[in-house]
C-alpha cells in the first residue's frame, strides 16, 4: 500500500477494521446499512454517526412517530454514482520523507482482556472494546488519506501508538524519544495528554504537533508548534459578532447563566467595541412562564453556553414561546443528542462549526467512495475530520486555516463554516464580509 507502518501492539485493529461494520443490504439498486435504534439513540445522533439527512432516514424507513428501542432502521448509502470533481493529480508533492506518528487511546490491553471472557472465539473476534471505536474510526479515515497521498510518490513512515489515555503511557513514550524523529505528531486527543507531549518537544520548530478535537487553550499555550483543530470560544466569538452586524437594527438579547457570565461578558464588550446595542438577561429559571416576558415578537438570541442541559432547556422554552427567533449558539451544539430538530429548525438554530465538511464537494464524495467500499461502512465525523487532517499537513490542499493565538502561542483553526438546521439538518450559511 506504499506507507510504511509500525505497529505498537495493534495487529488487532487489522484484524478487526471492520468488525463494527453494520449490515449492508441492496433494495431496487439503492444500498442500505441496517441501525437497530438503542437506549439513547436521536434522529439527531443517528444522522451524524453516518452522515445521512434525518430528512432521508424518515423517507426512507417510512416514520411516522418517534423513535423506539431495539427499531430496525434502513440507512441509506451513497451508491457512488456521482461524479467526482476532484483528482489528487492536482496536488504538489515534494519528494521528501515525512515521519509521522498517530497517538491514539485505542485500549488495546483492555480489548485483549475482554476478548479472554468470551468462551466462543467468533464472538471474541467481533467485540471491541466501546471507547475504542473512536480511535479506530479516527485511524481509518487517516490510513485511506495516507495511502492516497503516498500512492502519488510520497514517502510517509507511519508510527502508530496506543496512548490509552494514560498519562502514565505517555510519559513513557515520552522518555524513549521516539517522538523526537517524527515531523508531525497526531495527538494525543484529550488537552492534558498533549500538553505532556507539547512541553517535552516545545522547542522543536521543525514538528508540528496536531490537537485533532480539543478546545482547551491550555494544549497551545508556550506551545509555538501546536496546531488546535478545534476553534476555542474567543475565536467563535469573534466570527460571531461580525456577523451579528446584520441585525444592528434588530433586538439582539445575549442570554446566560452565572457561569458563563465570562463568555456573556466578552461577547458583549466586542459587540460594544463594534457599537452594536444590544441586551444581556441572566437567568436564574429556565421555565417559559419565568422568560416569556423578555422577548418580543422578533428578535435575535445569543446563547453563549457549552452546557448542554442549560442549552436543552432554554431552546425548549424559547421553541413554546410565540415569537420570532434566530439563535447563535456554539460549536459542540452539534453533539448534543437531547435537542429536537423540529424546534432547532423553528427556532432557526445557527453556529460555527470547525469541522465542517462540504458532503457535496468532490473531495467528499471520493472518500465517501473509498471508506464505504475499504470498510463497509459509511464515514462519520472523526474518519473525515482524520482524512482532512492528513491532507492538509501533507499537501497543499489546505482544509484548515490557522492562525497563532496570541504571542508565545500554538495556532488555531479559524476556517469555521457558519451552520444552520433546516430541512432536516445542518447547511451551510453564507457568512457576513463586512
Amino acid at each position: 500500500m506504499g506507507v510504511a507502518r509500525r505497529f505498537i501492539i495493534i495487529l488487532f485493529l487489522i484484524l478487526s477494521a471492520n468488525v463494527f461494520a453494520n449490515d449492508t443490504v441492496q433494495v431496487n439498486n439503492q444500498f442500505y446499512i441496517k441501525h437497530i435504534v438503542g437506549n439513547n439513540d436521536s434522529f439527531s445522533k443517528i444522522s451524524n454517526k453516518y452522515r445521512v439527512s434525518i430528512k432521508d432516514i424518515i423517507e426512507h424507513n417510512d416514520i411516522n412517530s418517534d423513535l423506539y428501542y431495539k427499531q430496525l432502521l434502513y440507512i441509506p448509502l451513497d451508491s457512488g454514482d456521482v461524479i467526482r470533481d476532484f483528482q489528487f493529480k492536482r496536488l504538489k508533492l515534494d519528494s521528501s520523507k515525512i515521519n509521522i506518528a498517530i497517538i491514539l487511546p485505542f485500549y488495546v490491553s483492555r480489548n485483549d482482556t475482554l476478548s479472554k471472557s468470551f468462551d466462543n472465539v467468533e464472538d471474541a473476534n467481533n467485540f471491541i472494546y466501546e471507547r475504542s471505536k473512536v480511535s479506530l474510526s479516527f485511524f481509518q479515515g487517516a490510513q485511506l488519506a495516507l495511502d492516497s497521498i503516498s500512492s502519488l510518490g510520497k514517502k510517509i513512515n507511519v508510527f502508530l501508538y496506543d496512548s490509552e489515555n494514560d498519562s502514565a503511557a505517555i510519559e513513557q513514550l515520552i522518555n524513549s524519544n521516539d517522538l523526537a524523529l517524527m515531523d508531525i505528531i497526531i495527538g494525543p486527543l484529550y488537552s492534558s495528554n498533549i500538553n505532556l507531549v507539547a512541553k517535552k518537544l516545545k522547542n522543536n520548530n521543525n514538528l508540528k504537533i496536531v490537537s485533532p478535537f480539543s478546545r482547551n487553550t491550555e494544549q497551545i499555550s508556550g506551545h509555538n508548534n501546536v496546531y488546535q483543530i478545534n476553534t476555542p470560544f474567543k475565536n467563535q466569538s469573534e466570527l460571531l459578532v461580525k456577523q451579528l452586524k446584520k441585525y444592528k437594527d434588530e433586538k439582539i438579547i445575549i442570554v446566560f447563566e452565572e457561569k458563563d457570565k465570562s463568555y456573556s461578558s466578552y461577547i458583549s464588550n466586542q459587540l460594544r467595541k463594534n457599537n452594536i446595542i444590544h441586551y444581556k438577561n441572566k437567568l436564574i429559571f429556565t421555565h417559559v412562564d419565568s422568560i416569556r416576558q423578555t422577548f418580543d415578537s422578533n428578535q435575535v438570541v445569543v446563547i453563549p453556553s457549552f452546557d448542554k442541559v442549560f442549552v436543552s432547556k432554554v431552546l425548549g422554552s424559547l421553541g413554546s414561546i410565540d415569537s420570532s427567533f434566530t439563535i447563535y449558539g456554539l460549536s459542540n451544539w452539534k453533539d448534543f443528542d437531547n435537542l429536537d430538530i423540529n424546534n432547532l429548525m423553528k427556532l432557526n438554530v445557527h453556529f460555527f462549526d470547525p469541522f465542517y465538511f462540504n458532503n457535496n464537494s468532490g473531495f467528499f464524495l471520493d472518500f465517501q467512495k473509498k471508506y464505504e467500499k475499504e470498510y463497509n461502512m459509511t464515514v462519520d465525523k472523526y474518519s473525515a475530520l482524520s482524512y482532512q487532517i492528513i491532507f492538509h499537513f501533507l499537501t497543499d490542499f489546505n482544509q484548515f486555516n490557522f492562525e497563532r493565538y496570541r504571542f508565545n502561542h500554538g495556532f488555531v483553526n479559524t476556517n469555521c463554516q457558519l451552520v444552520k438546521y433546516e430541512d432536516y439538518e445542518l447547511i451551510p450559511v453564507v457568512m457576513t464580509t463586512e
